[in-house]
């Protein structure tokens, strides 16, 4: 299995990860996701965490690169996109701009 790269990505998913990397650590509420694409319209509602003392709040370093190795946690979150088809993450948890938690609703009838 090769490493995924930036530009591996279809043109929604490069804007997603571009959105993660500039939030650094928040979270986003009610992700769409649309034939396992994450969309940004409408627009996310993003709730921007700020560590105080901290040096690594803001944008990702790698924000600013044309080409780069994916992190994992950014391949897996893109493999759940394509597991999920359409739905919707209600709360997609970032930290250093990368996907740390997707938390999704579910009913009873399955379980």
């Amino acid at each position: 299995m090769y490493a995924m790269t930036l530009s591996d990505l279809t043109p929604a998913r490069r804007r997603f990860v571009d959105q993660m990397q500039r939030t650094g650590f928040g979270r986003y509420e009610r992700v769409v996701i649309r034939g396992g694409e994450p969309q940004l319209d409408p627009a996310l509602r993003r709730l921007t965490e700020w560590k105080f003392g901290a040096a690594d709040n803001g944008p990702r370093p790698e924000a600013q690169l044309a080409r780069y190795t994916l992190k994992p946690q950014v391949v897996e979150f893109f493999e759940l996109c394509d597991r999920l088809g359409d739905a919707v993450i209600d709360v997609l948890e970032i930290k250093h701009g990368v996907p740390f938690r997707a938390v999704l609703a579910e009913d009873g009838a399955d379980a």
